[in-house]
């Protein structure tokens, strides 16, 4: 199978349906989508209206849907940090849960956890805590036949203890610029150290020596 090249909906100007159209334009062949807002928007990928205008777009131009990133429902309203018997932590596995629905009803075949914003790990008692939830988010996605792509900003040694702790279940969507921008490893021996059967995907992007922002690829310090 060729290699395929998509484009996150988050870096377009405009998300939804429409984003699906311009990554056609574009000449992509696939896009990841986001979950507008999730909870802010009283989860709008969740409705079945909505949910067909991504479906005909998708089959109008014969993008692939390749990745779904509740960047707001789960990543940053909840976090995964926090015990699962937790009230915060039963809010982020409900919306979880709506996540899960939406790559079902969408056959969208990966569910991508980023640990960044309130996902963030910032100390061992987080750091088992994601543990626990992620090993959870593996057992109900798997189920369902979807795949749970976590976007580590751990060094290598200590991802890898993750990996084994959740019996190499867990894929890893591999950002390119986050050991550079956040200082915790080199991408080359950390992709060797992972190996690619690990990798579900991998995000691309550069930016600047003061590493804000991005850049076009290339122009930048993301080597």
């Amino acid at each position: 199978m060729k290699n395929q090249y998509g484009i996150c909906e988050w870096y377009l100007a405009v998300p939804g349906p429409a984003a699906i159209k311009t990554a056609a334009l574009l000449g992509y062949d696939g896009i990841q989508i986001s979950d507008l807002q999730g909870h802010l928007n009283n989860f709008p990928l969740n409705d079945p209206r909505i949910q067909s205008l991504y479906l005909e777009a998708a089959e109008e131009t014969g993008i692939i849907m390749q990745a779904f990133l509740p960047g707001t429902s789960v990543m940053s309203h909840g976090g995964i940090c926090h015990p699962l018997n937790s009230t915060k932590g039963e809010e982020v596995r409900d919306n979880f849960r709506k996540s899960l629905e939406v790559c079902t009803a969408m056959k969208i075949p990966t569910l991508i956890i980023p640990g960044l914003d309130r996902s963030r790990i910032n100390n061992d008692y987080q750091y088992m805590n994601t543990c626990r939830m992620l090993k959870l988010f593996i057992e109900e996605a798997g189920e369902k036949g979807i795949v749970i792509a976590y976007e580590s900003f751990l060094p290598v040694d200590r991802l890898l203890h993750m990996l084994d702790f959740l019996k190499g279940k867990l894929k890893i969507t591999y950002d390119t610029l986050n050991p550079i921008r956040y200082g915790f490893g080199r991408p080359s021996l950390e992709i060797k150290m992972l190996g690619a059967d690990i990798i579900d995907h991998v995000h691309v992007k550069d930016a600047y020596e003061n590493m804000e922002g991005t850049c076009p690829l290339g122009t930048g310090a993301g080597n």
